[in-house]
């Protein structure tokens, strides 16, 4: 991996929120992973943590990385997401979800394992509090936001539709420093395309008010 590790932490699994285009590319496939309950017209894939395999990694560049063995499942840029990623733990479970440029809401799910012998709730605990400093997450666990009037939610549902919603435009500053670094993790990143696209539009309309 180019970038240097700031902090891993290991997964005992991690499951994928399939739905539409990738539930329909995933029944043409024929990968070693278990399917969950389905549920929303979607349904759940697994991905179990054998041999300390499932790690999820915290980069020196701010980049947050799943990656099981040599394959990345899923890669953000926390500066850059911070307005369209958010999380709800409880005990040893993580829930993500990131809404995408498209509209369309991205979720996965990890479950925590014991490491370094500390357990898998601390271990979670540890995890989230380093996101905190970038992104929203919703810990049950946490009396401070229990007793936190902005933080009560009825259901992780009413979560995900009500608070997810992406604002139109956010500046981020990032250093110049291992350009090149950034820039790779960036194209592993899923929202980074939509948004490059968006970009390419707005520009292409800028241009077009200037000539007329």
């Amino acid at each position: 991996m180019a970038a240097s590790i700031k902090c891993k932490f290991l997964l005992k699994k991690c499951a994928r929120f399939l739905f539409g285009e990738e539930l329909k590319s995933f029944s043409e496939q024929n990968e070693e992973t278990e399917i969950l309950d389905e549920s929303c017209k979607g349904l759940w894939k697994l991905y179990p943590g054998e041999n300390n395999d499932l790690i999820l990694s915290y980069l020196e560049s701010d980049h947050f990385l799943l990656t099981k063995k040599d394959v990345i499942l899923e890669s953000f840029s926390l500066p850059c997401s911070k307005l369209c990623l958010k999380g709800v733990a409880k005990a040893d479970n993580l829930l993500m979800s990131c809404a995408l440029q498209d509209g369309n809401i991205r979720q996965f799910r990890m479950q925590f394992d014991t490491q370094d012998g500390i357990d898998s709730i601390a271990k979670r605990k540890q995890c989230t509090d380093m996101l905190k400093k970038y992104i929203k997450i919703i810990d049950y666990d946490d009396e401070a936001s229990e007793t936190s009037k902005e933080n009560k939610i009825s259901s992780i549902d009413e979560f995900l539709l009500d608070k997810m919603l992406c604002r139109k435009g956010y500046s981020v500053s990032l250093s110049k420093e291992n350009l090149k670094q950034i820039l790779t993790l960036c194209l592993t990143d899923n929202t980074f395309p939509a948004y490059v696209a968006e970009v390419d539009k707005m520009l292409k309309n800028m241009e077009n008010i200037g000539e007329s």
